[in-house]
């Protein structure tokens, strides 16, 4: 390999590491390994086989991020069942104070919310419980109760929207501590999920009687608007992401069937992403960073039983290599 002496006419920079956050194309001279380097192998995005869950379960949620994962509650049997994941593998942890299936769920691995959820004559559909990464304990209850909401944020600045109560418009902000009510949604629904923050939030899809529905909306702080349909009309589908970068992976078409296919959303419109290779619904999962480059999706209802599977979703980018000269 040519040494920096030769190239550095090329006025190619001279570092001690990689550059934290480097370009596509870029090129350096690393003078601690004595590479020249470049950004600069294209990655497709795609899904890739995890670590199974200990426990088989569908109308599960999930929370947190590939490397650091948490799935709760879920059905059949109705379990309050807590795993976390850590990029390779799930560990049991302990339960949820309530056994519940169709609930909301939010925030990180160790922050996390549980909120609502079936069956609802029980009263597990005002029940929230905040996870702090060892234990659950009780939080404020819903102002009604709900289940196949659409829920999203970090613990302490969530919000849900939809569902099973009346009106299927209605939106919640929970601040960690109490929940106070927000402009309602344009289109009732449930069976949905969305992503984002109480600031730039996204929600798509869902069940609105009677059908699917492909309907998407945005939320910037003090109202919801429409935004891009899906290709797609489904309910029953998880999102990851932000609100100008998002998926929603799986789901329940018209047919009533489960299905692989993935949407993006990048604030405008809908564009197909890689399919997953487990056909799911209802499964749990979580998202990380600013964009969906980086979900997992674990468990969910397939078309016979449920599922132990979990899928992790790289997102298209670019690797360092390094590069010869001759």
């Amino acid at each position: 390999m040519a040494g920096y002496n030769t190239i550095r006419g090329l006025r190619v920079k001279y570092l001690s590491a990689d550059p934290a956050n480097a370009e596509a194309g870029q090129v350096w001279y690393n003078s601690t390994t004595g590479n020249l380097r470049v950004d600069g192998m294209v990655l497709a995005a795609s899904w890739a086989s995890g670590g199974n869950i200990g426990t088989p379960r569908g109308n599960v949620v999930g929370a947190g991020s590939v490397a650091a994962g948490l799935i709760f509650g879920g059905s059949p049997p109705t379990t309050g069942k807590t795993e976390e994941y850590n990029g390779t593998s799930w560990a049991e942890q302990t339960d949820m104070g309530t056994a519940r299936y169709a609930l909301g769920g939010f925030g990180t691995q160790t922050a996390a919310v549980g909120v609502g959820g079936e069956p609802i004559p029980s009263g597990n559909g005002l029940k929230t419980e905040e996870y702090n990464g060892s234990s659950w304990s009780d939080g404020e209850n819903l102002p009604a109760a709900n289940s196949v909401m659409a829920s999203s944020g970090p613990l302490a600045a969530g919000l849900l929207a939809g569902g099973t109560l009346s009106p299927a418009t209605s939106s919640f902000l929970y601040n960690g501590t109490d929940y106070s009510s927000n402009p309602s949604l344009s289109t009732a629904r449930a069976y949905f999920d969305g992503a984002g923050t109480q600031t730039a939030n996204v929600v798509a899809g869902g069940w609105l009687s009677p059908g699917n529905t492909a309907a998407t909306e945005e939320f910037n702080g003090s109202s919801w608007t429409n935004g891009g349909n899906l290709a797609t009309a489904r309910r029953s589908g998880r999102m990851a992401g932000t609100q100008t970068a998002s998926l929603l992976s799986t789901g329940v078409p018209p047919s009533d069937s489960t299905r692989t296919d993935v949407e993006g959303y990048d604030g405008t419109s809908w564009s197909t992403r890689p399919s997953t290779s487990v056909s799911v619904r209802d499964g749990g999962r979580g998202s990380v960073g600013s964009t969906a480059t980086s979900a997992f999706i674990a468990g969910g209802d397939k078309p016979s039983g449920q599922s132990n599977s979990t899928e992790e979703f790289t997102g298209a980018g670019t690797q360092i290599k390094n590069i010869s000269t001759s």
